[in-house]
């Protein structure tokens, strides 16, 4: 580490107390009281007498008026060839020492500081030349095993030859449940014919939250079922309106049925012959529809309550489902906290199914809020990347000179955000057959009720949604109050608001086009027209459907996968997969890693 990076890191309060000791204050500025350690081992105060910087050197001096004793403190560049500029030495000095019991005393405590600051800097640049990625896969509906999914999604993913990819099952030590596992890739060389990037080491983990919703009854699944039925057709998805009408058709029938058989029992027969024949029309009818409901009982009910259920119970925000929703999004954001909280990851990246898309978002909009405003009082900060995204906002006029890619703004914003000493980790959301294509259905109780949401931030969306200034002047972000280390202010630290996730996190949405019956994914679909033009749509193909062409169980599926793929280009729904994941990413985060200040590593 070159000296000018460590004088800035030394003095630092929260490294004051890493390498020298609690309770320590010492203030790079002259004039400034501090507290540090008398030659005895307690602390004393002193004051700074002395505090310089130039060409890489800083000195800091300070006196005890009490004891006369001194302390210097001088990092400089290390003697040696120019080339030799990443590094530094530190040299403490203590002066005025009376009894030779304090020499020896002295001596060791700094001895053992200098040790201690040595195992930071250590740790620093291993983390900054072997950045690590980690990666959460969360699973959608249905009774599913812990660790099912995690292992089926890393062989499709990785490959199936853990010799070729060296993989290991380890404990995993962020989840609140004892069931749970990650599985860590080691770090690998690009594929030949792609860039030469390389995957850094990626630890993979499950959210694992199917045993927080195992109580679902008939009688909340057919409510819901009800509840979206009786919605007007208007907010019906137009893919969804003649299965709709079928539904619909069919209840009208089964009620007119049994109504008209009633009615010609009560009223049409004059004869005991009549009487009988009404009595046996009846007879039937109840009998074809125990018949049916007997066949269909066990697959049935298990559909509603082990599939439907978690569904029902998540979408509908009812008293009965608020404790079990809040426990499933819980487990995500401690996952995620964890995550930030380890310091172990340069990267998160999340990928989500199903059901397990709606989760994947909400746990991703409720952490956002937690760590937006979070810095670690950078030394210098850079809004530019911020401004752009936010310029990016701004009705365009079709003939004005064209926008930057989307994603190449929020990737250049996420990077500014990090380099800014802010935590937020995750880069990517890659959802697969989300059922928030129907957002507005599911979600609200009204195509005016869910646009109010998103308008509000309730709902973030991709890209955000903007106010604007009296100058017309798109903002997602406001300034908080910013002091420099030594307490004096220095303007504003923008900082992006509650509903501005996707300002800095890219959103992939892949899904199979629905087609006939049930056909591709009819629970899938594209996610723009909901939540926002940023997404990036991807219709993908699966090599091998299942019964006619069902495929909303196939995205990471690896059977019928022997081979090349045959299709078109750009639509294997496993290239996608692994494209949208884009975990060859070593060489962007090893670079970003190098040009974050090391004070953001402690």
């Amino acid at each position: 580490m070159d000296s000018a990076e460590l004088g800035a890191l030394l003095f630092r309060p929260e490294m004051l107390g890493k390498w020298i000791g609690a309770g320590v204050i010492l203030p790079f500025r002259k004039g400034a009281l501090a507290t540090v350690p008398a030659p005895g081992g307690s602390l004393a105060q002193h004051m700074v007498t002395h505090a310089t910087v130039g060409e890489g050197v800083f000195t800091l001096t300070a006196e005890c008026e009490t004891s006369g004793t001194s302390l210097t403190i001088r990092v400089r560049p290390a003697p040696g060839p120019a080339t030799d500029d990443g590094r530094s030495v530190v040299r403490v000095t203590v002066g005025n020492i009376l009894e030779s019991m304090g020499v020896r005393t002295s001596l060791a405590f700094w001895q053992a500081a200098l040790n201690r600051l040595s195992v930071i800097v250590q740790a620093i640049r291993r983390r900054r030349n072997s950045p690590k990625q980690a990666l959460i896969v969360v699973h959608g509906i249905g009774e599913q095993q812990p660790g099912q999914t995690l292992m089926e999604f890393v062989q499709a993913v990785f490959g199936t030859d853990s010799s070729q990819t060296l993989r290991w099952v380890k404990p995993d030590n962020l989840s609140d449940s004892f069931e749970t596992r990650k599985v860590t890739i080691k770090a690998a060389a690009s594929p030949p014919g792609a860039p030469g990037e390389g995957r850094p080491t990626t630890d993979v983990y499950e959210l694992y939250w199917a045993h927080l919703v195992r109580d679902s009854t008939t009688g909340q699944v057919m409510g819901w079922m009800k509840n979206l039925l009786l919605r007007k057709s208007s907010d019906m998805p137009a893919s969804l309106r003649p299965h709709v009408r079928i539904v619909r058709i069919l209840l009208v029938v089964v009620l007119l049925a049994f109504v008209g058989a009633t009615g010609y029992a009560a009223f049409k027969p004059a004869s005991s012959g009549g009487m009988l024949a009404g009595g046996g029309l009846i007879a039937v009818v109840i009998a074809l529809l125990g018949l049916v409901w007997k066949l269909l009982k066990q697959r049935g009910t298990k559909l509603l309550t082990g599939h439907l259920g978690d569904a029902a119970r998540y979408f509908e925000p009812k008293p009965d489902n608020i404790a079990r929703r809040q426990e499933i999004r819980e487990a995500g954001v401690r996952l995620l906290e964890g995550m930030h909280e380890s310091g172990e990851y340069q990267r998160i990246v999340v990928a989500a199914h199903s059901l397990g898309s709606a989760i994947a978002y909400d746990m991703l909009t409720f952490a956002w809020n937690r760590l937006r405003q979070q810095h670690a009082n950078p030394d210098h900060a850079s809004f530019g990347a911020l401004g752009a995204v936010e310029s990016a906002l701004m009705p365009r006029d079709p003939e004005a000179a064209e926008t930057p890619a989307a994603r190449d703004l929020q990737y250049a914003a996420w990077q500014e955000h990090r380099l800014n000493s802010q935590p937020w980790l995750v880069t990517d959301l890659v959802t697969m057959g989300s059922p928030l294509t129907h957002a507005h259905l599911l979600m609200a109780g009204s195509n005016e009720a869910f646009s109010s949401m998103k308008k509000n931030r309730i709902l973030p969306s991709c890209p955000p949604q903007a106010e604007f200034t009296a100058i017309g002047q798109p903002r997602i972000s406001y300034a908080l109050s910013d002091r420099s280390m030594d307490g004096s202010f220095r303007g504003g630290f923008l900082v992006p608001n509650h509903g501005a996730l996707f300002a800095l996190t890219r959103w992939t949405n892949l899904y199979f086009p629905f087609h006939g019956i049930i056909g591709g994914d009819p629970v899938g679909g594209p996610l723009k027209g909901n939540f926002g033009d940023w997404i990036s749509d991807r219709p993908v193909r699966t090599r091998k459907a299942g019964f006619m062409g069902f495929a909303h169980t196939r995205y990471w599926a690896l059977d019928g996968g022997d081979g090349a793929y045959v299709g078109q280009p750009g639509e294997d729904h496993l290239d996608c997969l692994r494209e949208a994941l884009d975990l060859y990413s070593a060489n962007r985060l090893r670079d970003l890693a190098a040009a974050r200040p090391a004070y953001t590593y402690l």
